[in-house]
């Protein structure tokens, strides 16, 4: 089945970062002196998550050594979430996922207390935020332990949905996902990495806060609309797990009772209608942004667009399919169509209609 997916609005370009790519040998060492070796479906997991190309478009002007740090944390991370989180049995273990995620966090908040009986992704993430503080003011480091800790919570809060078939709304969803997404954290590095630390006050900036907000959500979005795919092969129309599926296309498919085609057009219009959004913020930044907060708007619009490509990438494979649920399956795979224009949509968008979003249009009027 071929799915066709409206154009995603991305009038950004990106560039690539040359060492991306040759950093993965280094993390794999990295990894190995932390105890963590992978079997072969987890080492086709990792080469499926496209780190290097990903890293290397999201931080194009990082040097060497510090995108080092961003590769192995990138690594773990998503190795976690994919590999831990997201493969049962501790998956479908709510409990047990909460207890690890906790344990996790009060390590991180203490990241030079004796390591005792650590489990190797523990040890790892530990060793990210040490590293992390010599780059960053102690404010910073606690500030990631914090971010870290809404990533997980709204992880959480979706896998119990999921086991419950329960759906949120499009308004609850767009809330959940630009934190599923680890866009805040996500955010705070590309600051870090480039030299600078956003202040809180900074960061509290309506237009700051509104800008990276959005961001965070046009990449969960993206990643949606652009898995749609791997979602609709990895389970059967009808069935219960097709109503724990929580993806964007589902959720407005379900809130407007549409055929799949519709929420599709549907979704896509939501996503791009906040990407205008994006660009109107982005063009009228106020005269008290400084080239460090007009840095930070820029390297977030990039992006944006550094994520839809690396998403595009044929090696990209864990956007194609599910290692877990269809490792050799023969059967035929969905695929989609897809362009990306950097036309803005016609007509003039209105606000969406959700409370907690609304006030990113009032700002257009700041």
């Amino acid at each position: 089945m071929c799915i066709d997916i409206p154009a995603l609005y991305v009038p950004y370009e990106c560039t690539l970062n040359p060492d991306g790519d040759v950093r993965e040998t280094a993390t794999l060492a990295w990894m190995a002196s932390h105890g963590l070796s992978l079997n072969d479906q987890e080492q086709t997991t990792l080469a499926g998550l496209n780190i290097g190309a990903a890293i290397g478009l999201w931080y194009p002007e990082v040097p060497g050594p510090v995108l080092q740090l961003v590769h192995d944390w990138s690594t773990v991370g998503l190795l976690f979430d994919n590999v831990v989180l997201d493969t049962r049995p501790l998956s479908q273990d709510l409990p047990g996922s909460t207890e690890v995620i906790t344990k996790l966090l009060k390590k991180m908040e203490s990241p030079y207390s004796p390591a005792g009986d650590d489990q190797p992704m523990t040890r790892m993430l530990v060793n990210v935020t040490q590293r992390l503080g010599e780059l960053a003011s102690p404010c910073a480091q606690r500030d990631f332990t914090a971010r870290y800790r809404a990533h997980w919570l709204a992880h959480l809060h979706q896998r119990g949905l999921a086991l419950t078939g329960r759906q949120p709304s499009i308004e609850d969803y767009a809330y959940l996902r630009r934190l599923t997404t680890i866009g805040d954290v996500i955010c705070q590095m590309m600051a870090l990495l480039r030299g600078f630390d956003i202040s809180p006050a900074q960061a509290a900036h309506p237009r700051i806060r509104a800008l990276s907000e959005i961001a965070s959500l046009i990449w969960g979005w993206d990643n949606d609309i652009l898995s749609l795919g791997r979602d609709t092969d990895i389970v059967t129309p009808g069935s219960a797990d097709a109503d724990r599926e929580i993806n964007l296309v589902h959720i407005v498919r379900h809130y407007y009772d549409c055929s799949q085609p519709q929420a599709i057009q549907r979704a896509v219009g939501l996503r791009n209608q906040i990407m205008g959004l994006f660009v109107r913020l982005h063009q009228t930044l106020p005269p008290c942004f400084g080239p460090a907060e007009r840095l930070y708007v820029d390297d977030l619009a990039a992006a944006i667009r550094g994520c839809v490509e690396v998403h595009l990438a044929p090696s990209s494979t864990r956007f194609l399919k599910d290692p877990h649920t269809m490792p050799d399956s023969s059967a035929p795979k969905s695929s989609h169509t897809v362009a990306l224009t950097t036309e803005p949509p016609a007509g003039a968008a209105p606000p969406l209609p959700f409370a907690s979003v609304r006030w990113w249009w009032d700002l257009l009027d700041a």
